[in-house]
């Protein structure tokens, strides 16, 4: 994560969260961050730096998140019979296994896994969890038997997730296998959580747990700005609600970076506005980088994203006096529940084609 203010200081931000988060460290492994400490996030493939990792609150409603022998996880069918101590993506011994030639019931006569009830019917979750392989394996992997997909099961590490809407039973997560191979199936940190979003892990042990938010921001001092140009550059979160969340915002709108649904837009406020206007917007990928730059001054508003074409807008520009640069979140919240790799503050309104240079 990189903060600039030109010819000032560097790579200086405040930064809060009222309890411990997990991420992905440098060497791929699921890691936990102190209160208070920010998360470095990283691809758990590619091992490159995703940027500075800024979610909203978030619960795990599974009251047992790594204990599947715990009595408050029931047997698809069957509960499978679990194996302790073997390695874990977060370092530890603390995934369980079982084989799926031992599992008996169903309508195949072959059919076992894991259930988690606790769900209110006609709501909205999201399911995750860490699954490896002996062999590669097809699973049933979701909320419910109407509410579920096909996940292919490799011999390394990975974390599925499922988004649906229960139905009339009560399950948080299910989780199955339907044939009577002799692979055995390594299972790890089972989160179910109220939303659209798989968020970060949630660790729990005995009842169910909460994630704080993250609060990262720069107290502006003494920028007075007739001019000024903010440059986000971050990866596009697979979130598909209206929600403008922000990527960087300076006060309450003067100059605002927004994802919301797949389009990224620019919006601006002078002293005379009554309103935040939107400059320019960008319909985006979900998993793509994009950069963006909105800058205000003397010759009026400018915006550019991802190198494009530059949009302007003539302001009566009044004097201003910025209070705070927020990053991954407003003034009031709406914070992106992704990672940043880079803000830049400028002190003065780049010229157009610069932007269009830094955005590139």
């Amino acid at each position: 994560m990189t903060l600039i203010k030109r010819n000032t200081l560097q790579n200086v931000f405040t930064f809060t969260r009222a309890s411990v988060a997990h991420y992905i460290d440098s060497n791929g492994v699921l890691a936990q961050a102190a209160v208070d400490a920010p998360r470095i996030d990283h691809d758990p493939v590619t091992l490159a730096p995703r940027g500075l990792l800024v979610e909203p609150a978030a619960t795990n409603l599974i009251t047992e998140s790594e204990d599947f022998g715990d009595a408050a996880w029931l047997g698809y069918f069957q509960k499978p019979a679990l194996t302790t101590g073997h390695a874990a993506p977060d370092g530890t011994t603390n995934a369980r296994s079982w084989n799926a030639s031992a599992t008996t019931g169903g309508g195949s006569g072959m059919q076992g896994g894991l259930v988690f009830n606790g769900a209110t019917p006609a709501v909205t979750y999201t399911a995750s969890v860490w699954l490896r392989a002996s062999a590669p394996i097809d699973m049933s992997f979701g909320l419910d038997d109407g509410s579920v997909a096909t996940i292919s099961v490799t011999t390394t590490w990975q974390r599925f997730s499922y988004t649906g809407t229960t139905g009339g039973n009560s399950r948080l997560f299910q989780l199955s296998e339907n044939v009577n191979d002799d692979i055995d199936i390594f299972v790890f940190g089972a989160q179910a959580e109220a939303g659209g979003l798989a968020t970060s892990y949630i660790r729990t042990a005995g009842a169910t747990a909460t994630r704080a938010a993250d609060n990262a921001s720069r107290a502006a001092g003494s920028w007075v700005a007739p001019e000024l140009t903010l440059l986000a550059r971050f990866e596009v979160p697979p979130i598909t609600d209206a929600t403008q969340r922000r990527i960087a915002q300076i006060d309450d709108g003067k100059l605002s970076i927004r994802y919301a649904n797949g389009t990224v837009g620019l919006y601006h406020r002078d002293a005379a506005d009554a309103a935040n206007n939107l400059l320019s917007s960008l319909a985006v990928a979900h998993g793509q980088t994009v950069t963006a730059a909105i800058a205000i001054g003397a010759g009026g508003a400018a915006g550019v994203i991802n190198g494009g074409a530059v949009a302007t807008e003539a302001d009566a520009l009044t004097t201003w006096t910025t209070t705070a640069l927020h990053i991954g979140r407003s003034d009031v919240g709406d914070r992106l529940s992704g990672a940043i790799a880079k803000v830049l503050v400028y002190p003065q309104r780049l010229p157009d084609t610069q932007l269009q240079a830094l955005t590139q």
